[in-house]
């Protein structure tokens, strides 16, 4: 926290695996000894992690909610940080789970009267993308994805007023 003070520069702490705030339960406790702290939402570590999408970490998320200053919209579900097309029928639930999370975030920057918000459509490469077996080609195009993941926002937040 000094060194974002001393500087000027907002620093947040994206929730990833294999850091702190690996897990909702974990990030909560953090949360409640530093609520100062400033974090980075990406839930689809979360599920990965606990192999949920995380219907039974309601609690922990409330307690994250306030400490997110910044979203990384991709979609994840309980066997990877990253689904191959979100708009696939067979991760309807994960995206669902994840535009509840989003959405969520959003309402209470909306409450607090900020003018801006800022997401990141993070689907990436080769770990997270899936490969095809032995040719290592990706199963799908990360570009499109992360387009069709920002028009989805877009629709999504239309009730948001700038």
């Amino acid at each position: 926290m000094t060194v974002s003070t001393e500087s000027g520069v907002p620093i947040y702490n994206e929730t990833h695996r294999q850091r702190f705030n690996f897990a909702a339960h974990v990030c909560a406790d953090y949360v409640k000894k530093r609520p100062e702290l400033k974090q980075t939402a990406d839930y689809s570590h979360f599920c990965c992690v606990a192999f949920t999408l995380l219907d039974d970490q309601q609690a922990a998320l409330d307690i994250i909610l306030p400490t997110i200053e910044h979203i990384h919209a991709r979609v994840g579900h309980t066997e990877s940080p990253q689904v191959s097309a979100p708009d696939a029928p067979e991760y309807a639930d994960a995206l669902n789970a994840h535009t509840h999370w989003w959405l969520e975030i959003l309402r209470r920057a909306a409450a607090e009267r900020r003018e801006h918000f800022t997401i990141t459509c993070e689907f990436g490469p080769s770990p997270y993308m899936p490969t095809v077996p032995f040719t290592q080609q990706a199963i799908n195009n990360q570009w499109k994805l992360n387009v069709w993941m920002k028009d989805y926002i877009k629709r999504q937040c239309a009730s948001f007023s700038a």
